[in-house]
């Protein structure tokens, strides 16, 4: 299951005999067996019918607007959305010394996170691209 979620691009087809009721969790501690159980009720809700996209996407907005802010009152110089390509790095710090490079990026599991199409993209090469430059 790992696999498949993490290959998924655009959705994934759950097919199975067992349902989330049909596991009692009374009788185990594992915490596979727990996430089995969410995933299969998740699974059985239909929930593709709202996007977690657009759920995030405020939240993700009110949050980078909430650190910058913050990033603000206590001296820092900060940029949101950096980038040419679709990957933007949500915030970065300029360097106080040399104004025209970032001494800091942060990445926040919002609308780039989530819009991304795969998980090595999300969490190997955009870290990479941030420790590269």
């Amino acid at each position: 299951m790992n696999v498949a979620v993490s290959r998924a691009r655009y959705e994934m087809i759950i097919f199975s005999t067992l349902r989330s009721d049909q596991i009692d969790l009374k009788r185990t501690k594992a915490k596979g067996v727990e996430g089995l159980k969410k995933f299969l009720e998740f699974a059985e809700r239909d929930a593709s019918a709202v996007s977690m996209t657009q759920i995030h996407h405020h939240q993700q907005s009110d949050l980078i607007a909430l650190i910058a802010k913050e990033l603000a009152l206590r001296g820092y110089t900060v940029d949101t959305m950096v980038g040419r390509s679709n990957f933007k790095v949500d915030l970065a710090i300029l360097d106080p010394i040399q104004p025209n490079k970032y001494i800091l990026g942060i990445l926040c599991d919002g609308k780039n996170y989530h819009e991304t199409k795969t998980t090595r993209d999300r969490e190997i090469v955009h870290p990479n691209v941030l420790q590269d430059a």
